[in-house]
């Protein structure tokens, strides 16, 4: 006997690629946790680089956000009303990983334009299988 299955697919107009995606609560706890540091950096006027080193233990993290920062020089140009900066990082699954980005403000439309992004520092710790 012959069973027929169903399958429909609704596509949406959606801001992110559609498809299969791992790790989905890791990302949306690491933009809370990262939104939280930004926050708090800007409470004690201190960078958001300096803010994640001088409370970083993990030298690991703390290398990939040196790498990120480095590659993309942070802190060489400064936030303006129209033009912002921003760094992050993360961790999954014992891999860290951090990007920085520079973002346009249009004011009179509301349009924000990533402008640049580092390509992302990552260290994924041993290399079990190098073939796979």
């Amino acid at each position: 006997m012959w069973r027929v299955a169903k399958t429909e697919f609704h596509g949406s107009k959606s801001p992110l690629k559609q498809g299969s995606y791992r790790a989905l609560a890791s990302t949306a706890n690491t933009f809370a946790r990262e939104s939280a540091m930004d926050e708090l950096a800007a409470l004690v006027k201190m960078d958001p680089l300096e803010f994640r080193l001088k409370n970083l233990k993990e030298s690991r993290m703390k290398a990939v956000l040196e790498a990120a920062a480095k590659a993309f020089g942070w802190g060489k140009n400064k936030s303006t009303e129209s033009r912002g900066f921003g760094i992050a990082c993360g961790t999954e699954k014992g891999s860290f990983v951090a990007t920085c980005a520079e973002v346009a403000i249009d004011r009179p439309t509301g349009n924000v334009r990533v402008v640049r992004a580092t390509p992302r520092a990552f260290e994924c710790g041993a290399v079990v299988n190098p073939e796979h």
